[in-house]
């Protein structure tokens, strides 16, 4: 499989329409003309340039507070499904529109941005690894829900020509393969986060007047190159905060994105001082309304089945800090 079919899949499964008025308000719940996307899985038989024909897979799933989509693409390969890319769909709640992050095995990440008109949504990539500018349109069938056809168009020069065209269907979720397996090389530069994979863990207030349990899942997705954290309020099970951290093959360093429910989207740096059992990740959070700070998140080891998790913000590098939340217990259950 060479990196542009698996591309091409990418675009034809990821993302179809949206309601123009539902999505460019730029109000919270901005994604809710997606609504019908999330749930079951969305299956696609493109014919790639060459004239080859592929099967492809897409999960769709609610990110925190409606305000994000996490979609995982799956390619069918010697009888199962194999992941290809990780995205976030969200709102971005400074540049009031849709952007896109996608994640490759290799450790790219690909952004793009979206548009949305007479239901049809438009999403543009700058050339990035090697490949050209990228249009992806699509557009929901007008009586079928469960059914739209997407398009893919690489701009060369000055010129837009149409690639791939292709339907995706939507039937309830099957068996999409064993989980992802860490390589030796993720795993060494996730070390020793990545093991918050191989249980489930317990949020509990240090001070029990502060807020409700959470749980918080750990998954090594897109075969083990990627760490995702999402955290659960144990009465709803709604996910609150969601985050993703991977190796960035440019700054040769990890990096973090996190969405929260409220519709704040920060990105930074992620370290690990394993000697000194400490993990923190620093970045700016974006929040709605325009409001800009600087937010750090520590998880402490005090032992293999306990941690401490604080968080704090401050307005700027020479603000002090404030807490933000927590100090949280994280204790480890049973999967």
């Amino acid at each position: 499989m060479t990196r542009l079919s698996i591309v091409l899949v990418l675009s034809l499964v990821g993302l179809p329409a949206a309601r123009a008025e539902e999505v460019s308000t730029g109000i919270p719940r901005a994604l809710d003309g997606l609504a019908w996307l999330v749930g079951g899985q969305w299956n696609s038989t493109p014919v790639l340039p060459g004239g080859r024909r592929i099967e492809a897979r897409l999960v769709a799933e609610w990110g925190p507070g409606r305000m994000s989509i996490r979609m995982r693409t799956f390619m069918r390969s010697g009888g199962r499904d194999v992941q290809t890319y990780e995205s976030l769909l969200l709102w971005h709640p400074h540049r009031r529109r849709i952007e896109t992050v996608t994640f490759a095995p290799g450790g790219a990440v690909h952004r793009g941005t979206g548009s949305v008109d007479h239901r049809a949504l438009t999403l543009e990539q700058s050339a990035s690894g090697g490949f050209p500018p990228m249009r992806q349109v699509f557009a929901p069938g007008a009586e079928d829900p469960n059914r739209y056809v997407g398009k893919i168009f690489f701009r060369r020069g000055e010129e837009w020509t149409e690639v791939v065209s292709a339907v995706s269907t939507r039937t309830k979720i099957g068996s999409l393969g064993p989980p992802a397996e860490v390589s030796e090389k993720a795993r060494s530069r996730l070390e020793p986060v990545v093991r918050l994979t191989e249980s489930m863990w317990t949020l509990r207030p240090a001070r029990e007047e502060a807020a409700e349990d959470c749980v918080l899942v750990a998954e090594a997705s897109l075969r083990g190159t990627l760490l995702v954290l999402t955290r659960r309020p144990a009465l709803t099970r709604r996910p609150d905060v969601l985050s993703v951290t991977w190796w960035d093959a440019g700054r040769k360093a990890l990096r973090s994105i996190r969405c929260d429910a409220a519709g704040g989207v920060a990105e930074g740096a992620f370290t690990i001082d394993a000697e000194e059992g400490r993990w923190t990740r620093r970045s700016t959070l974006l929040e709605v309304g325009e409001k800009t700070c600087e937010l750090e998140e520590v998880f402490l080891r005090a032992s293999p089945d306990r941690f401490e998790l604080r968080e704090r913000v401050r307005a700027d590098a020479d603000a002090e800090w404030a807490p933000r939340s927590g100090p949280w217990l994280v204790v480890r259950r049973e999967k």
